[in-house]
């Protein structure tokens, strides 16, 4: 499929999936938007500190094609505007690349003729502005120039004299569902600074566009695997799949844990990398199965160690050390307070550690962790599997008796995996 085509096909997915994929989130919290009186301000009045912080946001962060990273005109406090935005642009990056649009195939984007309408003061920190702005686009080696023009509302505040991006919001839904006031009314989830913004429901209303995230991200895919007839995804695609949409309520899916050992306990996945010491990897295999996403990590023995499997050491084949070291393995699981990757704590019985769990082994009883087995079936002689020495549902007693050194065995129960 050549470059042009593919672009006429990710439009169709794109155009399509917005039309068929579409769910309502009502969000009627905010700060009911309290404001003080509303006052009409001119074009001509808006200070040029004004213009110029707008007209780099819309381009760098609110692009209908690649936005940049780099989130420094946004009010730090804005937390929920600020979640919302990255949620937005990596929807739309990946949706772009899984069609073959690649940010480097753009000869350029540029913004152009903004026009300021319905400006409105809401306090003296706070401005309101209604702006269209048109856009044009070429990609590499071809003739045709496309331009368009979308509206955004965008609402700044200042903050130590220097205007901030509060919050903004597109009418580009066709390419992008979060632009969908429908879907997610963001200024209105955003609401406006005040003494209580804070204690607003953030956590809330971030869960929530979250789970927007996973459901549209999952859809769009689906769709795209449907629209090519059953056609396997790409490396990428599946990645994103395995990966991003992995739950996020820090669900412990036991059976999908026990289901993965049992199948790879005597055999492996050739989805990953094989290791000479392998124990590790395998647990690790196990919770990401359960529903743990990678990416996190945890200072130990003075470095940062990285559970992920593409953005390790070289000499780990590209994967970090807690994923594949027992101790770290341990360290981060125990570790870890974030909202990405396993949770979990030490406890004292074997007998109370529940399908999924992790027995930790220092089989050189010298006071280290060197060996990981993981739960298959619960009890006081609790069954386990294990790479290395593959072990498939054998008892732990029957192979790692029980030793007098008092860290021989270290008992982890999981509590979350996000």
């Amino acid at each position: 499929m050549n470059k042009k085509l593919l672009k006429v096909v990710g439009t169709c997915f794109v155009l399509l999936f917005s039309i068929s994929f579409g769910i309502t989130l009502v969000y009627a919290d905010s700060n009911n938007l309290q404001q003080s009186e509303i006052v009409g301000v001119r074009e001509n009045d808006i200070s040029s500190d004004v213009k110029s912080v707008v007209e780099e946001f819309i381009p760098k962060n609110l692009s209908f094609m690649f936005s940049s990273d780099d989130y420094s005109l946004i009010d730090t406090n804005s937390k929920k505007y600020l979640e919302f935005l990255k949620l937005r642009n990596d929807y739309r990056k990946k949706t772009l690349n899984s069609t073959g649009i690649k940010e480097q195939d753009l000869e350029y984007v540029n913004y152009s003729d903004f026009q300021y309408k319905n400006i409105k003061k809401l306090d003296e920190n706070m401005l309101e502005l209604s702006v269209s702005a048109k856009k044009t686009t070429k990609y590499k080696d071809d003739d045709i120039v496309g331009t368009s023009v979308f509206n955004y509302i965008i609402r700044l505040h200042k903050v130590d004299d220097l205007w901030k991006i509060w919050s903004a919001s597109s009418d580009d839904e066709i390419t992008n569902p979060f632009d969908s006031k429908k879907k997610i009314d963001i200024i209105q989830i955003a609401g406006i600074p005040d003494e209580d913004f804070r204690l607003n429901k953030v956590d809330d209303a971030i869960h929530k566009m979250k789970l927007f995230y996973n459901f549209e991200m999952e859809n769009y895919f689906n769709q795209n695997n449907n629209y090519e007839n059953g056609k396997l995804l790409n490396q990428d695609v599946k990645y994103i799949r395995n990966v991003e949409l992995k739950a996020t309520n820090g669900y412990v899916n036991r059976d999908a844990m026990y289901n993965y050992m049992m199948k790879y306990a005597h055999n492996y996945n050739d989805d990953y990398k094989i290791f000479t010491y392998d124990c590790a990897n395998f647990g690790s295999q196990i919770l990401f199965e359960g529903g743990a996403r990678t990416g996190g990590g945890a200072i130990m023995d003075g470095q940062y160690r990285l559970w992920d499997t593409k953005n390790g050491p070289k000499n780990s084949k590209g994967y970090g050390h807690a994923w594949t070291v027992a101790k770290y393995l341990r360290g981060y699981i125990i570790r870890n307070t974030s909202n990405v990757g396993p949770r979990g704590h030490v406890i004292s019985y074997g007998s109370k550690l529940k399908k999924g769990d992790f027995c930790f082994l220092d089989l050189y009883k010298n006071g280290g962790i060197s060996h990981t087995t993981i739960v298959s079936t619960p009890g006081p002689n609790f069954r386990i599997c294990s790479h290395t020495h593959d072990r498939r549902n054998e008892r732990i007693n029957d192979i790692h008796p029980a030793g007098n050194n008092g860290d021989y065995r270290s008992y982890v129960t999981l509590t979350a995996l996000y």
